[in-house]
């Protein structure tokens, strides 16, 4: 009897220490989520400080190309109220493009309350990418399409060739030109569709010229078969006659051989004048505007 108690008794003691044991570990996770919270918000990249209309924290400008972009912003802003400022940074600590420029642009308070005219050039060094953000009140005016053709045609080729300065410079003139109404520079004109090598040109002409004599020819005989020989009559009614009076006859009774039209592409460019202004005002005197998404990304 006194081994049954003892087995009765065994579970009583057993029972609170697992109990316990698992409110430990619901401590232990419950104190380490806490923990992981602030390591988290300190993770996330932090803006920089607006310190001017160019803000270079990754040092790809040279000192004179920062003047040169700084006075050209200052005095669209004093022409239109458009608010344009750069940064480039030296990598996006893993957040997304997107959403960091637009956080960027929302914590600088780019543009004018109700107008929403600012505008966000990003670039980050390391992770090669770059970024136009556009706010509401521009997207008419610096659309999506125009945004790309800077990123595409005018920033990426020269960050490619090694020319930090003149990708930011021209990519900083380009915007400012669109907000001005003017034209993007034309791209470099393409060949004119079907267009040969001289070489090809000339092979075709002789090839041209060959064809036409033997149908000339052809034509020649078919006069003289007219004139009463057998011969003539024979070959205008088999193969050769058929094509021969295909080459010569149109649809209303001419000649008809088909011609080449020679297309030519016109394309026309405007100068890439620069503004250079020796004084630059970086406070920004909008209340802040607000973005949407609107522009275009890129990398290189």
């Amino acid at each position: 009897m006194a081994s049954t108690g003892f087995r009765a008794a065994a579970p009583e003691t057993e029972r609170p220490r697992s109990w316990h044991a698992a409110v430990a570990v619901l401590v232990t996770v419950a104190a380490t989520a806490v923990a992981a919270v602030p390591e988290a918000a300190a993770a996330a990249k932090q803006v920089p400080l607006l310190s001017g209309r160019v803000v270079d924290e990754a040092g790809l400008l040279s000192a004179a190309a920062r003047q040169r972009i700084e006075g050209e912003l200052a005095a669209l802003e004093r022409e239109t109220g458009d608010q344009v400022a750069v940064l480039m940074v030296q990598s996006l600590g893993g957040e997304p493009l997107e959403e960091y420029s637009v956080k960027v642009a929302h914590t600088w308070k780019l543009g004018q309350k109700g107008k929403d005219n600012g505008i966000l050039l990003l670039i980050s060094r390391d992770d090669h990418k770059l970024r136009i953000e556009v706010g509401y009140g521009l997207e008419g005016t610096l659309t999506d399409l125009r945004s790309n053709e800077i990123v595409d045609q005018v920033i990426r080729p020269r960050f490619r060739q090694g020319d930090l300065d003149g990708g930011v410079e021209q990519g900083v003139d380009a915007i400012v030109k669109v907000l001005h109404g003017q034209p993007l520079p034309a791209r470099p004109a393409a060949p004119a569709r079907g267009e040969m090598p001289i070489a090809g040109r000339i092979i075709g002409g002789l090839v041209f010229l060959v064809v036409v004599g033997v149908f000339s020819l052809i034509a020649l005989f078919m006069r003289r078969g007219r004139a009463g020989s057998p011969p003539a009559a024979h070959w205008r009614s088999g193969f050769l006659g058929g094509l021969a009076t295909g080459m010569r006859m149109g649809p209303g009774g001419g000649f008809s051989s088909g011609g080449s039209s020679d297309a030519s592409f016109d394309s026309s460019s405007s100068d890439s004048g620069s503004s250079d202004s020796s004084s630059s005002d970086s406070s920004f005197s909008g209340g802040g505007g607000d973005f949407g998404g609107g522009g275009a990304s890129g990398d290189w």
